[in-house]
């Protein structure tokens, strides 16, 4: 085709107003049929759409970008062109390269194009480079003889630019000229997870209902529906309008139409009794919890404050209990994710290579995976003193507490004296019972009048504990809600009461643990425990049932211990708890120089998946918190998991949806072949799209001319390994006469070595320099001899313990 054709078919091209549809591409606002407005400024606000962009442009922004130069078979970085420092270092004087690079991408990623004004010197060759918002590009054109020309909107002022001062990188486009915005063409996906996102917050938070049908076998007169329409608009229409009365007439009855949220799975779910952690250290079932209460998610790794934003109505699904070694339970539908590890260690003690942490449904957990355990909650204002705290512990382990009268039983002589500090602090009194009854009974005499306006006795009505037995025992909210301090006088006063440590130099793993009947109460201290920082774990001590004791058969009740076990678990308690009986101070305080634990700290973060067993169908709640999205969960980190079409967004942008945080759909084995997808299918194409525009738009004529300058990124970074499977590419390169040890040293950011030897090539003989091949071979053509003690060295390989020969290369 001539060109005078190919001129006119552009033409064509750029007149015709399906191919050239400026919505597709300079999107000023736009409805979906959600009814969300999605424009690029609306979308970046839907989290996965905020991801993907920037996760692209940050790519393609922090890529090394180097401009070659090509001397026959031989490429060299071409840093005494002007263009190298343009688009390495800096595009103008106000922008580095990676700020210029990446708001260029993310205009192609969000418009479709990416434009830039150049401004060139007196040779014709680019010296600075501006970018141009892709809205104020309002118009194209092309002239007769074949010029492209840009319409700029300049403050309200329309300049015309020609194609050579324009920069234009257009994305995918059916002409070729211009590229289509994703987000015009992904509207509807995008429409509907804003629109989820804002349904469910004003849902569940906020009283939005249901479409309703009300029918009545009488007709309504006009004055009569027009007031049927103004109480239903005022009972339910708007925000904040929850479970308000309305009153009906006439024989009138209403029935809920559609699908509403709790039928659409919009939320993961947990039984109404499953325990949340609040942002006060309390815990509380999902059936108490509402839209506004603060409960502790999880971020990165830690612990943080964050809002319920919504609470679905409950839903009948499938449930799965999940045990795990240290005692821990959780019940849930089937499809709730847990954050999960599959193994902590391999034989031997020696890290896992294949590790990574991701969110598993409970129902795909497998025996042997590890959850990971919240530890150490944000802080919790402190309302309650450390004597109250260990007053109400000491109460807990040997107290019997009744509306008249309590009593305490000790046969430690130190805890006697502690509690009768503690007593005497409140205004009572510890006051000896008779002997002939017991000798290590007390009484607690509170000395308030009438049981009113005693200190004493208003710590124990506001415990709950008052008319509990041992069975029934629990730990007070007041001291979960009391603060650090509380925590440890609670333990400090239970251990002192009911609980044995083991000595240092016993030959039995050191432990030290409470023991009790009463579960709920050990499955709360465990909680205050995990709150300070200290793994521990909860199990059956056995009894239960008719037993002979003393010679009698008596009903026994079930026992559990809860315990701390390893040097590190032992020694963290040892620095917070405070003890009076003096024998068990003594032998935590020899904790404290014990030597460092042989379990790594990876061992406490997480406990072991024991069992996993369907239980049929079950009332769920869905929680939704936050930002996060995740609770803690019976003290297992877990996800509420709104989906919010985030594989439909992967799908646009042609991204693993584990780069999207949805790691639903990776094992634990294939996260480093997803890692190399993404840059081979999702970075790859882009790359080449910006090179040769970058090739076809920067370079002069004359550069061009003579193609030896073109633009490359460097992408070997985001295929880099782990350490040792780098050290065997390397060690197969040099040893192939492929790259020398000096190029080695390159990729791994190293100076070179000023051994001239580090420059050559070597083969596998010995690892010789290819320039000594001949004399070796000659020297050696008459049999195998030593070699050379000059040029060889005998080593031991680590793994296989076999001696190996290499050649030796002096250092730098």
């Amino acid at each position: 085709m001539s060109i005078l054709g190919r001129i006119e078919r552009k033409n064509l091209a750029l007149n015709d107003k399906k191919a050239w549809n400026t919505s597709l591409w300079n999107l000023r606002g736009s409805q979906s049929i959600s009814g969300e407005t999605v424009t690029q400024e609306t979308a970046l606000t839907y989290s996965p759409f905020w991801n993907a962009v920037a996760l692209i442009a940050g790519t393609l922004g922090s890529l090394p970008l180097h401009l070659m130069r090509k001397e026959g078979k031989n490429k060299e970085s071409a840093t005494d062109v002007g263009l190298y420092r343009l688009m390495h270092d800096t595009p103008n004087p106000y922008m580095t390269a990676m700020a210029f690079r990446e708001c260029q991408a993310s205009h192609i990623l969000t418009w479709g194009n990416g434009y830039a004004e150049k401004v060139f010197n007196v040779m014709g060759e680019v010296t600075e480079l501006w970018p141009i918002p892709p809205n104020r590009v309002t118009d194209m054109k092309m002239t007769d003889d074949g010029d492209l020309w840009y319409e700029i909107d300049v403050g309200g002022e329309k300049k015309w630019l020609p194609r050579k001062q324009i920069l234009h990188i257009p994305g995918l486009g059916f002409d070729g000229f211009v590229g289509y915005s994703v987000v015009a063409m992904a509207r509807k996906s995008l429409g509907l997870g804003m629109a989820m996102e804002t349904f469910g917050s004003h849902y569940f938070g906020q009283g939005t209902h249901p479409g309703v049908i009300v029918s009545t076998p009488n007709k309504l007169n006009a004055q009569s529906h027009t007031n049927l329409k103004t109480s239903l608009t005022e009972t339910y229409s708007g925000l904040g309008q929850t479970h308000r009365l309305m009153l009906l007439e006439e024989g009138m009855k209403i029935e809920n139409v559609g699908v509403p949220p709790n039928d659409s799975q919009f939320l993961e779910c947990v039984t109404p009794e499953t325990l949340i952690t609040m942002a006060n250290g309390a815990r509380k079932p999902a059936k108490s919890i509402n839209p506004g209460d603060e409960v502790v998610g999880w971020d990165d790794g830690e612990a943080i404050i964050a809002n319920v934003i919504a609470v679905g109505k409950p839903k009948v699904k499938n449930l799965v209990k999940m045990r795990t070694a240290r005692g821990r339970e959780l019940i849930a539908s089937e499809d709730h994710p847990c954050l999960t590890i599959r193994k902590l260690r391999t034989a031997g003690s020696r890290p896992h290579k294949v590790n990574p942490e991701k969110w598993v449904a409970i129902k795909d957990l497998n025996i042997g995976n590890y959850v990971r355990v919240a530890f150490e909650i944000p802080p919790v204002e402190s309302t309650m003193t450390f004597d109250e705290g260990y007053f109400l512990g000491a109460m807990a382990g040997n107290g019997y507490i009744r509306k008249g009268s309590c009593t305490f039983t000790t046969a430690d002589s130190e805890v006697v004296d502690r509690m009768g500090e503690i007593m005497g602090s409140f205004g009572g009194e510890l006051k000896p019972k008779p002997l002939e009854l017991n000798d290590y009974n007390y009484e607690i005499k509170t000395n308030g009048q009438g049981r009113k306006g005693s200190i004493t006795r208003t710590i124990l009505n506001e415990s709950g504990m008052v008319g509990s037995h041992s069975p029934t025992k629990i730990l007070p909210n007041s001291v979960i809600q009391g603060g650090r301090e509380s925590w440890v006088g609670f333990l400090s006063g239970y251990f002192d009461t009911d609980g044995s440590i083991r000595d240092i130099g016993e030959k039995q793993t050191p432990a030290m643990y409470w023991s009790s009947t009463s579960l709920i109460l050990l499955q709360e201290s465990q909680h205050l425990l995990s709150m300070l920082g200290i793994q521990s774990a909860i199990y059956d001590m056995g009894g239960g049932g008719k037993k002979e004791v003393m010679g009698q058969i008596c009903d026994t009740h079930q026992c559990w211990g809860l315990y701390i076990m390893g040097i590190s678990q032992m020694t963290k308690a040892a620095e917070i708890l405070i003890l009076s009986h003096s024998e068990k101070s003594k032998r935590l305080e020899e904790y404290k120089d014990a030597p460092p634990s042989r379990y790594r700290e990876e061992n406490f973060l997480y406990d072991r998946v024991v069992s996993v067993e369907e239980i049929g169908e079950g009332v769920t709640i869905g929680l939704e918190i936050e930002g996060c999205h995740t609770h803690i969960t019976s003290g297992i980190v877990t996800h509420n998991s709104r989906q919010f079409q985030i594989p439909e967004v992967a799908r646009w942008f042609n991204l693993p949806p584990h780069k999207l945080k949805d790691l639903t759909k990776s094992s634990f084995n294939n996260i480093e072949s997803e890692q190399i997808s993404f840059v081979t299918d999702s970075i790859l194409p882009w790359l080449i799209r910006l090179e040769q525009n970058y090739n076809m738009q920067l370079l002069t004529d004359r550069q061009k001319k003579k193609g030896d300058l073109y633009f490359h990124h460097v992408v070997e970074g985001l295929l880099r390994a782990n350490a040792k499977d780098r050290a065997d590419f390397y060690k197969v390169m040099v040893g192939s006469t492929i790259m020398a040890p000096n190029e080695v040293r390159a990729l791994e950011n190293m100076n070179p070595s000023k051994d001239p030897l580090a420059d050559e090539l070597f083969i596998m003989v010995n690892m010789m320099p290819l320039s000594k091949l001949d004399s070796y071979l000659e020297n050696n053509s008459g049999g195998d001899q030593e070699p050379d003690s000059q040029t060889d060295v005998t080593t031991e390989d680590e793994d296989t313990q076999q001696p190996t020969n290499v050649r030796k290369i002096g250092r730098a």
